[in-house]
């Protein structure tokens, strides 16, 4: 991954999963942190170093009470946060895990335009896998670009999201 293009993506991910230092619920509910960073438990939320008002190491019982509180209310919890470097270290982990979930879906993934590498990351980062979109994965794997473009269509996600994904297919058909 060239500089020029993990500017591209973290700037496109940040727009589209918004970055916030504390915790809070995504669109499906789930624990989130950072650039849409999943939290699945409590216990997953006290290994992330989160800080405390006076900037101290919160403690694991301020953390899963922080977690619970975001999972039972739906509302955001700010009162402990993650510094950016932290933040930056779970998007980049996060876009390691998405790299090989891409590149086991799509085997030539490698070799797609950078419009629809780009497209696809949006897509995986909010969906975590492509089988609830088998015609999407279907025209992509024939670098179909346009037929890409009509079925990257997600339900729960801003309109202004789904038409830039779908743009940066159109940009390669």
């Amino acid at each position: 991954m060239t500089d020029e293009f993990q500017a591209k993506l973290i700037a496109m991910l940040s727009t589209h999963e918004g970055r916030k230092a504390w915790m809070y619920p995504d669109t499906a509910g789930n624990v989130t942190v950072g650039v849409g960073h999943m939290i699945p438990s409590p216990d997953a939320a006290t290994q992330l170093g989160f800080s405390d008002a006076n900037l101290e190491t919160a403690s694991e019982e301020d953390v899963v009470n922080g977690w619970g509180f975001v999972k039972s209310s739906n509302q955001e919890y700010k009162a402990l946060t993650l510094s950016d470097s932290k933040i930056n270290n779970l998007l980049m982990g996060d876009v390691a895990h998405f790299y090989l979930v891409l590149i086991q879906t799509f085997p030539k993934f490698k070799s797609y335009p950078e419009s629809a590498q780009l497209g696809l990351y949006d897509m995986v980062f909010n969906l975590g896998s492509f089988r609830a979109f088998p015609r999407f994965a279907a025209a992509v794997l024939q670098q179909n670009w346009a037929s890409a473009a009509a079925e990257c269509q997600r339900e729960g996600i801003g309109a202004a999201r789904n038409q830039d994904t779908k743009n940066l297919f159109l940009e390669c058909a």
